[in-house]
């Protein structure tokens, strides 16, 4: 029998979530039943979804984001493709599983306030887009500029190639929150100019072209900045002229494709070592500095350590990062996920922090020892069938004695819902996770400081209260959306805890539908007042990495450098 013809989606919307919670839980449950794998991200702001599966459960998907009021308008960019022919390819994309997690923003730009997304560039079809490079190259002098807004290993494997007379901006970034830092530095070149902007998909134009229209009155008012922008981004533009058109090379994705041809199918990328023609990510090659991926063909790619091209130019040693602490004697801490999760779910809940954090602090993530059973919720008439999708390992530190035990990896149902005072009946299991845990600092030691997110934070707040006690050599705890576990109250009997801490959890009732506020506020109160530091954010069950929180954090941190 053939199998299913399988696709990938893509699509986006800006839009204000009532309850962004629940369309979080709407998405996880309906592309789970769906059998489809890869990223979604929830914001107060709107959607950003990338996941592929098949053909069939792609448009059922798109059918049912369409009815809703919210997402009516979106452009579902929708494409058949092969099945993932590399398996360690398509896991370093994040699609080879499922991934449904709030954010603040659907995409970082960096700047605090963010723009107003009501000031952004005005939406040009593919037609319009060439259209107007045609014309602008007719008049061989022109004051229009082509701007990518990608990343500089995007744009290494394939670009736009005005005609000429246009110039041609590449800002060469490495990730997208450093290109408000480069439109400030060039400003001049965009001065009274019409900038033809785009991207993979159109959502980075979106805020990076209302960031330019909105430099200020006196920017606007003398410079007039018109920015505009490829409606649907490369893809788009690929579908309408399939040859390529004013596009060269090929289209870097965030999925297991990796990278999409035109029809010409002309290699513009280079080996950055040996220059010779060369346009393959698969290997999925980093630089040993920044991880940034770097592109090396097969010949050179045996000479390690990789070094990218941003830190060659700044000069960097090309020592690769190692595990442990190392010449930067950046603070390595332990990272301890939540309730009914795993390493990778708190690695992805992180990842933003870890990368703006990347010359502070190293994150070691582990997996929790207690082995959760699959759940999934009945619908009221219990017709829901079980997820189709491959499941994946849940894990706690403490668990509910009378809670359901893992047995088999297979699915089961249950009729409850969600109950936001669960964590009160977790009181089994500390021996255990505290056995493991001096295994870990053993193995995989030392530690300067232990991160915990939700139950993890409950964890953490007892080895703070160990450290007091000696049994532990840590310099800090950092407790993220944390509560007072009732084997905290055995430990402390009703001292106050002497350990630094960051405390960081929303500051607004209800904001926070897994851990409320208050719950977060008492176990503040454990600890000592001079050694504790607290950021109330305006979000909910997550930790914002928003500049104005990131100083915070900075703060706490340096006294430990």
């Amino acid at each position: 029998m053939a199998l299913p013809e399988q696709g990938v989606l893509l699509y986006y919307k800006f839009v204000t979530l009532p309850d962004p919670e629940a369309t979080r839980n709407w998405f996880e449950r309906s592309c789970s039943s769906l059998a489809l794998l890869g990223r979604i991200r929830i914001a107060p702001g709107g959607v950003n979804v990338t996941v592929g599966g098949s053909m069939e459960s792609l448009r059922e998907h798109i059918d049912a984001v369409a009815g809703q009021e919210l997402f009516q308008g979106c452009d579902f960019k929708l494409a058949a493709c092969s099945r993932p022919m590399d398996r360690d390819a398509a896991a370093s994309c994040g699609f080879d599983s499922l991934s449904v997690r709030l954010v603040e923003e659907i995409v970082t730009l960096g700047v605090f306030p963010s723009p107003s997304l009501a000031n952004a560039g005005k939406h040009l079809s593919p037609e319009q887009f060439h259209g107007m490079l045609d014309q602008a190259g007719s008049l061989k002098q022109s004051n229009a500029v082509v701007l990518d807004a990608r990343n500089i290993y995007e744009t290494r494997i394939g670009k736009f190639c005005p005609p000429p007379g246009i110039a041609f901006l590449d800002p060469k970034i490495r990730q997208y929150s450093d290109l408000p830092a480069w439109i400030d530095e060039h400003a001049e070149q965009l001065r009274n100019k019409s900038v033809l902007m785009y991207c993979t998909g159109g959502v980075r134009c979106e805020m990076a072209s209302a960031y330019i229209r909105s430099k200020g009155e006196e920017f606007e008012n003398v410079y007039q900045p018109r920015a505009t922008q490829l409606s649907g981004g490369i893809q788009r533009y690929l579908e309408a002229f399939p040859e390529g058109g004013y596009f060269h090379g090929k289209n870097f994705v965030f999925d297991h494709r990796i990278s999409v041809p035109s029809l010409q199918d002309k290699t513009v990328g280079c080996c950055y070592s040996c220059k010779s023609p060369y346009d393959d990510y698969t290997p999925r090659l980093r630089c040993s500095m920044c991880r940034m991926l770097v592109l090396l063909c097969e010949s050179c790619k045996a000479s390690v350590p990789y070094l990218c091209e941003l830190c060659a130019a700044n000069q960097h040693s090309s020592e690769p990062v190692e595990s442990g602490r190392d010449k930067c004697s950046k603070l390595r801490i332990l990272c301890l996920h939540g309730f009914r999760q795993n390493a990778s779910n708190l690695k992805g809940r992180l990842a933003s922090l870890s990368k703006k954090l990347r010359r502070t602090a190293e994150f070691v993530f582990i997996d929790a020892p207690h082995e959760l059973p699959l759940l999934y919720q009945l619908l009221e008439d219990e017709t829901r069938q079980e997820p189709t999708a491959q499941p994946h390992k849940k894990f706690a530190w403490l668990t509910d004695p009378d809670g359901p035990k893992a047995s088999t990896q297979t699915w089961t149902p249950v009729q409850k819902s969600f109950d936001p005072m669960q964590y009160q009946k977790q009181t089994s299991g500390w021996s255990e996770s505290w056995e493991y845990l001096e295994q870990v600092f053993a193995d995989r030691g030392p530690f300067d400081g232990v991160l915990g997110f939700s139950q993890g934070a409950a964890v953490a707040a007892i080895l703070s209260s160990l450290k007091d006690a000696g049994l532990i050599d840590i310099k800090f705890v950092v407790l993220c959306s944390g509560f007072v576990s009732p084997v905290l109250e055995q430990q402390v009997l009703g001292g106050l805890i002497d350990c630094p801490s960051l405390h960081i959890f929303s500051g607004k009732t209800g904001y926070d539908r897994q851990i409320s506020c208050t719950e977060s506020e008492r176990l503040a109160g454990k600890f000592r007042p001079g050694s504790r530091t607290v950021v109330r954010h305006d979000s909910g069950h997550i930790v914002p990495t928003r500049p104005d929180y990131l100083e915070k954090y900075s703060e706490f941190f340096k006294q430990f450098l």
